[in-house]
Parts: structure tokens; sequence; C-alpha cells
């Protein structure tokens, strides 16, 4: 005959109660006896305490769902035997274990891809299982995560340098049981590009000669302990055209040309960097700046031509200078310096006040019609001489003196007989006199 029992029942169970049948008494002793090696496959199963079938073992569906034992029953005299078999009922029983297909991620992926699929310990083969992100201890990072149906899906782009790991909780439920268990998802570092390249400096004063070193290059790279190395590259328009005048060494830029304002102001050029995977190109402009290193060349009087008899302290012209250099970087000052003795001979009839030229002295266009002076500008570093020849504007003077070449006439002369010729003293040469009679 066969009775049932639920799986898993804990040992020390009542499984059954046995009865025996007997018409001359009704007291009975039961025990388990070998049989032929398959009715008694399971006595060990149970244990007999007076009429009482008790667990003895584990009960479990899954191993085996039919149990056969083999009882005696003994009414003191007599006996018989009679194998039973005993049904286990399947109960359904909690998951046990969840395993993941992968638990690690490249950096930098998309959201949502998959990064493995869960599968699911449960000695119930049938069930079905829903998995889904659950708080509690280890659920940290639940939010970076979602779940498919069994896989498991980035929520987020992952970045190795940010987080190299993270930590979620996931739970399997059968429909009636479930099972919970933390997994640690490991993101893989992929090598990145660099992301920016700079110079220590991008603007230099002029002057630096040739192969001297202008600036250290450095680069920005998620992957710290990457080795970059850094060239000049053709950027294939006008960025690059200044390649040839630099040159790299290891993270120096070097120029290859004395640095000069006047000549080149700026600079393009075009760098890589590489990290031995992959590369960063950037355009470069590189300013020189003006200093105050070129002296004057000229230095410019308004005018070179004054009247003569004009007042001492007067002035005469106003004084300028050109330089090459930008105006800010300048500050001119103007002297009367000395010369060869000549084209200075006539310093010291002059002063100079600020930016002008004044007289210092009266001129007189008859004594001298010319002269020499020799002056300086100093633009606050450089100085420049420069000679120049003042002329003298001719004015017409006044007579200073009338002469008559006779002064006594005989008596009885004709009227209108000639008593002497007039002539003039006057430091202008050549001018035409008139001669009239004036009260006084």
């Amino acid at each position: 005959s066969s009775t049932n029992i639920d799986e898993g029942k804990a040992i020390g169970t009542v499984a059954a109660l046995l009865e025996g049948e007997d018409a001359d008494s009704s007291s009975f002793t039961f025990t388990l006896v070998n049989g032929n090696g398959t009715n008694d496959a399971d006595n060990s199963l149970f244990t007999l305490s007076g009429n009482q079938l008790v667990v003895n073992g584990n009960i479990d569906f899954e191993q085996n769902p039919s149990l056969e034992i083999n009882i005696e029953v003994s009414d003191g005299a007599l006996t018989y035997v009679k194998a039973m078999i005993i049904n286990v009922n399947d109960i359904n029983e909690a998951p046990t274990d969840i395993s993941l297909s992968a638990n690690a991620v490249d950096e930098n992926v998309t959201s949502g891809t998959t990064v493995g699929g869960f599968t699911t310990t449960d000695v119930d083969s049938g069930d079905t299982h829903t998995y889904t992100l659950v708080a509690g201890d280890g659920s940290t990072d639940n939010n970076n995560f979602s779940i498919n149906g069994a896989n498991l899906l980035t929520n987020t782009t992952l970045d190795y340098e940010t987080k190299s790991s993270y930590s979620i909780r996931v739970k399997t439920d059968d429909g009636s049981s479930s099972y919970e268990e933390v997994f640690t998802i490991t993101v893989n570092n992929l090598n990145e590009a660099p992301t920016d390249i700079a110079f220590s400096n991008s603007a230099f004063f002029e002057g630096i000669v040739s192969g001297s070193t202008l600036a250290t290059i450095t680069t920005t790279d998620q992957d710290t302990a990457d080795t970059h190395t850094f060239t000049l590259v053709s950027s294939g328009d006008a960025q690059d055209d200044d390649n040839a005048s630099f040159t790299l060494s290891g993270t120096s830029l070097i120029t290859n040309d004395t640095l000069d304002f006047e000549t080149k102001s700026t600079y393009a050029l075009y760098l890589e960097v590489n990290d031995g995977t992959s590369q960063y190109t950037e355009a470069f402009s590189l300013t020189v700046s003006d200093t105050n290193d070129t002296a004057p060349t000229t230095i410019g009087l308004s005018t070179t031509t004054f009247a003569e008899d004009i007042a001492s302290g007067s002035v005469i012209a106003t004084l300028s200078a050109t330089d090459i250099d930008t105006a800010s970087l300048n500050s001119f000052s103007y002297s009367l310096v000395s010369g060869d003795g000549i084209n200075d001979a006539s310093n010291s009839k002059f002063i100079i006040s600020g930016n002008t030229l004044v007289t210092s002295g009266t001129f007189d266009y008859e004594t001298a019609a010319s002269h020499a002076i020799y002056l300086q500008v100093n633009d606050g570093a450089n100085t420049f001489n420069q000679a120049f020849t003042l002329s003298i504007a001719d004015q017409n003077d006044t007579p200073t003196d009338i002469d008559l070449s006779a002064n006594a006439v005989d008596e009885n002369l004709a009227s209108g007989t000639v008593v002497g010729e007039l002539s003039t003293t006057d430091a202008d040469n050549g001018n035409t006199f008139t001669y009239t009679l004036v009260g006084g």
C-alpha cells in the first residue's frame, strides 16, 4: 500500500501511524526489516516508535519522489511483512543561488549595454524566475544598472577612472520564494585618447636666441600611467605654417629662430600627442612680444629754417623720432651733444626744452646764414645721433645811415644843379633805395 509525505519534513516528524490486522490479537510490534534490496531501499530514512513511522533523513522530492520501505508486524507469535511505498509531495523550495554570466564590463560603453545574464539555482527545476534590483546591504550602486528579463544592463556610461567597481543587490523570485545576492561589477580600464595639450608658456619676449627652450609641454589623459610622445605634424592648412621654426625634444619646445617682434610677431604650429595607442592634435598660436631693443633711426625737426633777428628763447622747431619698437615702449628725450667740432659748431646757440628746439641768442643772416647742431635722441634704452644744418632766413633790415658825396655848392648856380649823390648804409645787400626830403 502507499501513503504520502511532504518533502522537507524535519527529522523526528511522524510520517504515518501503523496499524495491524489480526483476528487473534490487537497488540502489535512493528519493525523495519530487510527486503529484496528494492522494497527496503529507503528504510534508513525512517525509524519506528511504537506504531509511529518517524522521519530519520532528508525527504526530497527532487532526489526521490517515492520511497520504498519494508515493515514487519508481529503479534508476539506470528509475523507478517509488507512492502510499502511512500509518495513524496513536491513542495516549492526557495532558490539557493544566483549566478551572473559576466561581472565585468568595459568602461565608456553606452548606457543599456548588457553586462551578463542571470541564472538561478533552484531544486524546483520547472520554476520560472524573475530578477530585480533590491535595496539592502551591497545595493550601493543599484541605480547605475537595470535588469531586462534575465539580463543585467548598464544604466549610465561607466568610467574606470571615476569608479572601477560597483556593488549591486539582486533578488530572484520563483513566484513563491525568493533569494538575494550581492554582486560586484568590475569596470575594465580601456586606453582612452588624450584630450588636451598645454604649453607652460605661449607668449615670449623677442630676443630669445635660436636653440632656446621656450616651454614645457603637458597633456591631459585619463590614463595617468600612459607615456606620451609629442610631435609637430601637418594640419593640412595654415595652422602648421611655422612648424619648421621649432623643434620638440621630449616635453620641451625649442625655437629654431631667434625671436624678433619686428620680423615676426606670431607663430602657428600644430602638435600631436600619442599615448602609444591613441592620438590627439591641437593648433597653437605663439606670440612674440616687443621689447625696446632697437635704437631710433631718425630725428625729425618740424622745420630747419627760421628768421634772423628772432628773439632769444624763441621756439623754432618741434623734435620727433622714428623708432620701429612699439610706441608704448619708447620714451624719447632729446639733447645737444658733442660731434666732430664742425657738425656741432652752433650747439651753444640753442637749448632743448622737452621736445622743442629753443634759441639761446640772436641770429643775423648777414653774419652767418646757417648753423650746424648735433642732436641725440634717447628712447629709454638706446640712442641715436643726427647732424642738422639750420638755415637763417634773411629779413629786410632798416638802413642805418645816409651819406652825401658833397655837401658844398657854389653860389649863383642855376636851379637844378646837382649838389652831390646820396648813398645808404644797409646790411641787406641789393636793396634799392628811394630818397625824400622830410620834415623834422
